[in-house]
């Protein structure tokens, strides 16, 4: 009898610790999200090339979304492919060079956090 009260006695008291306990993890840190006084020039500049590619694309999106031939719409998509080098070019850089940017900036998680928090400033202008 002693046992089973004991083992309810720690149940409750764990019942009543637990949700503080999840609670206290679960919540963010009071502090906004801000990009790194230090943010590396080159995450900088990839983030501002990455988002011009952004609206390149989405409004290419848009001008695909009307077309219905085929003919059109193959020229529309070529159209992109230049526009695209042309922004590439625009922030000197290859499309090699970019993919390969993206891959380090995505594998790499403090690069990728002050990234992610530029883009963010950057489509909110």
């Amino acid at each position: 009898m002693v046992g089973r009260s004991l083992f309810v006695s720690a149940l409750a008291l764990a019942s009543l610790w637990a949700p503080k306990a999840l609670q206290a993890q679960a919540t963010p840190s009071a502090a906004p999200e801000e990009a790194p006084q230090a943010v590396d020039l080159k995450v900088r500049e990839f983030a501002n090339l990455y988002a011009a590619l952004n609206v390149a694309r989405d409004e290419h999106h848009a001008e695909i979304a009307t077309l219905h031939e085929v003919p059109p719409k193959q020229e529309a998509m070529d159209l992109f492919d230049e526009h695209f080098e042309g922004i590439l070019t625009e922030h000197g850089t290859t499309r090699e060079e970019y993919l390969q940017d993206l891959f380090l900036i995505s594998s790499d998680g403090p690069r990728r956090q002050a990234f992610e928090i530029l883009i963010r400033e950057i489509e909110a202008q």
